[in-house]
């Protein structure tokens, strides 16, 4: 290719950004796939509608794809989803509304969620969800414990950022069919830890980034989508 000085080559890649996205669509209502992992920005409103409505998609994975509350509607539409994962995406109650509506969904994966307990709370209407993983600073820990508890499915928490403290985590306790519990910067003192695995046996414990050293299962499956 010859570029002439004082010119620089046509920016593609918006367009290739959404010709890549299209197809995944294309390929999804086309039967031949039923997951979407898109890793780039999704380059208009319009590219986001052509998602709108697709039955047959089961896997959702956006790493750059930006979803807030708009998008969350044409996500809610998504009838047979059953793993959504959303990075970068500041989803507030209005967004956790629309995914409640997807109640084949099994893992749910909003790290940068800008939710509060009435979103959470929209949550636990999901009879399936077994993986939880979820980071908002508008969060109440204590209370967002106790709406944790209602979820009927749930084997598997990972809240990031979220101060839960050692009331919040006495309250997970009650979460029987718990099997994995992940806290980031929770507040949870060392002797709440302590009594938690006492009453918690067979829950795999995950502190910032680490394994408890009490942790009762080694070399266990997380069941967490990844981060």
């Amino acid at each position: 290719m010859i570029v002439l000085v004082g010119c620089r080559p046509a920016d593609t890649s918006g367009r290739e950004r959404g010709v890549r996205w299209r197809e995944q669509i294309d390929n999804v209502n086309a039967g031949t796939t039923d997951s979407i992992h898109c890793d780039e920005e999704i380059a208009s409103p319009a590219d986001w509608e052509l998602l709108r409505g697709a039955k047959q998609l089961r896997r959702l994975t956006l790493q750059e794809g930006i979803a807030e509350d708009r998008e969350a509607s044409i996500i809610g539409s998504l009838a047979g989803l059953e793993r959504l994962s959303l990075r970068h995406s500041p989803l507030g109650d209005d967004g956790l509304r629309a995914i409640a509506a997807l109640h084949t969904l099994v893992a749910l994966n909003i790290p940068q969620a800008q939710c509060t307990e009435r979103g959470l709370e929209s949550l636990a209407s999901l009879p399936h969800l077994q993986s939880l993983r979820l980071g908002s600073p508008r969060l109440d820990g204590q209370r967002a414990c106790e709406l944790l508890t209602t979820f009927p499915a749930l084997k598997a928490l990972h809240l990031i950022d979220v101060k839960i403290k050692d009331q919040g985590l006495f309250v997970l306790s009650k979460c029987k069919n718990l099997r994995s519990l992940y806290l980031d910067k929770a507040g949870v003192s060392q002797e709440a830890w302590e009594q938690y695995i006492v009453q918690q046996p067979l829950v795999h414990v995950h502190i910032d980034q680490a394994h408890h050293d009490r942790d009762p299962i080694k070399n266990h499956p997380a069941g967490v989508d990844s981060k």
